[in-house]
């Protein structure tokens, strides 16, 4: 247990070290903004310095493999850019032995560069600008800072889908998976990091195995019914999944990478038109892979929330959900046939891929790991009711990898798959909404992610996996999310 004084010790270390870090990408990046830059925020930037301005670091986000800011402009704040400094470590990774590659940063800024180049005019992705080394041990990444409002994220957990961004969002997937001339071992360091993750479910498995004995509740007979060995193959058949070289995936495609455009209103829609744009983040674990990861993964966050607005009685939003996550595959599929010029059965094998990719993001990384699980749309449920919600979103994760990874009813065709994918989830729906209170209101706009003013990056991602099974005393710490390091000095100034 981590006394008060050690956190915040833990806190103050970590402001000094975020300050230090901002002055480091500030004294690496000013040298580049000047007359000669190929990029016009660049050349703005430098002119302001020229001039007499300063530039301001804001961090967004990170701190297990690198920090993510915002950088501009004292008094043209307008003027700005995104800036991401990145370590040759993962905290996130409990062995402390994996080396995490820093040509991974190399390799997001010419991924990013090759999709922009590939989508043309108004890509879904930022200009990438600059790769260069900024101390030792790291490097930094700057780019376009995106003219995007949030996380694509917080609509599902709000319940308020823009659904006229899921074509968008399909086709920026869809046509990168399409890709044809690629080098299947782009970026190759990075696939040993997520297989050391998936080898620990497992062992975390093995603990609901061991509370399923005593239990009858549904998630505990389909355990049983599994058992360790069951599972143990469903894993291995994931890894053996994952290390296949089908097509560039991007490999980290969850809706907390995805920026978008706030919501418009009825009128804002008729004044502004249906413009929904859209921005895709975080590259660096971009690989050559299984083709129905990308896919898979994007549909992991949707489905979560709809199971949490089902707990609080939140039916209709809970549905609306799950139709735009139909309306994804339906536009997937369609520029999958058209550009890439793939069939039916593709289709099929395909389907059956992203039911087991959102699932290992379900079953492992929500329910298992517990990852996530701070933001979901819960509200104040009574702690019965989280748990419910809770073996739902368990129960669904197992129920698609069976479908995934161990080829479940195998001669079910495409729609049979997506009639089996929609039971699944609608099913748990429709019992949790039986026993939510009807009198339970909807909150707008309140999710927990804008409230607190931070996002979610792939640096936080396994950071409660760290804090759970490292055998390191050092790294056993409350994770990024858990510590509010100037609530806690404000505390020792008090003290």
């Amino acid at each position: 247990m981590v006394s008060e004084e050690e956190a915040l010790a833990a806190a103050k270390a970590m402001l000094d070290d975020q300050e230090d870090k901002k002055t480091t990408v500030v004294e690496t990046l000013a040298p580049h903004c000047n007359a000669t830059s190929h990029h016009g925020d660049l050349r703005a930037i430098g002119a302001g310095l020229k001039e007499g301005d300063k530039l301001v670091c804001n961090i967004i986000a990170g701190g297990k493999t690198n920090f993510s800011y915002k950088v501009f402009l004292e008094k043209s704040p307008e003027k700005a850019v995104f800036a991401k400094i990145c370590f040759s470590y993962a905290l996130w990774n409990p062995d402390r032995s994996v080396h995490y590659d820093l040509a991974r940063t190399e390799n997001e800024f010419k991924m990013m560069k090759q999709f922009s180049e590939l989508m043309g005019e108004n890509a879904p992705v930022a200009i990438p600008y600059l790769c260069v080394d900024a101390s030792e041990g790291m490097k930094l990444f700057v780019a376009q800072w995106a003219p995007a409002d949030e996380q694509w994220s917080n609509q599902f957990i709000d319940g308020e889908v823009d659904h006229r961004v899921i074509p968008k969002v399909a086709e920026a997937f869809a046509k990168l998976n399409c890709i044809k001339d690629f080098d299947p071992m782009f970026n190759n360091d990075v696939r040993a990091q997520l297989l050391n993750i998936f080898s620990l479910g497992k062992t975390l498995h093995e603990g609901v195995l061991a509370k399923a004995e005593d239990s009858t509740d549904a998630l505990a007979v389909l355990t049983k019914e599994i058992g360790k060995e069951g599972f143990d193959e469903l894993l291995d058949n994931l890894e053996k999944e994952f290390m296949t070289r089908e097509a560039l995936i991007h490999n980290d495609s969850h809706t907390f990478n995805i920026l978008v455009e706030a919501k418009p209103t009825i009128t804002e829609l008729k004044q502004f038109g249906d413009k929904g744009s859209i921005y895709i983040c975080d590259w660096e674990m971009v690989i050559a892979g299984p083709i129905a990861s990308d896919p898979g993964k994007l549909q992991f966050w949707p489905i979560c929330c709809a199971i949490a607005h089902a707990a609080q009685g939140h039916k209709v939003e809970a549905y609306d959900i799950m139709l735009s996550m139909y309306e994804f595959w339906d536009a997937y599929a369609a520029v999958m046939v058209e550009h890439g010029r793939k069939d039916q059965e593709f289709l099929r094998k395909t389907y059956r891929g992203c039911m087991g990719w959102a699932s290992i993001m379900i079953y492992q990384c929500v329910y298992l790991m517990g990852i996530f699980v701070d933001v979901l749309p819960l509200g104040s449920l009574p702690e019965d009711d989280r748990d419910r919600a809770m073996r739902s979103i368990g129960l669904v994760g197992l129920k698609l990898m069976r479908y995934g990874f161990g080829n479940y009813e195998p001669d079910l065709s495409l729609e049979g798959l997506r009639a089996r994918y929609k039971e699944i989830i609608e099913c748990e729906i429709s019992v949790l909404s039986k026993f939510a209170s009807t009198r339970r209101a909807r909150p707008r706009r309140m999710s927990t992610l804008r409230a607190a003013g931070r996002s979610v990056s792939d640096a936080s991602l396994y950071d409660e996996t760290a804090r759970r099974l490292s055998v390191n005393p050092a790294d056993k710490r409350a994770s990024i999310f858990d510590i509010n390091p100037i609530a806690l000095l404000d505390e020792l100034d008090e003290i």
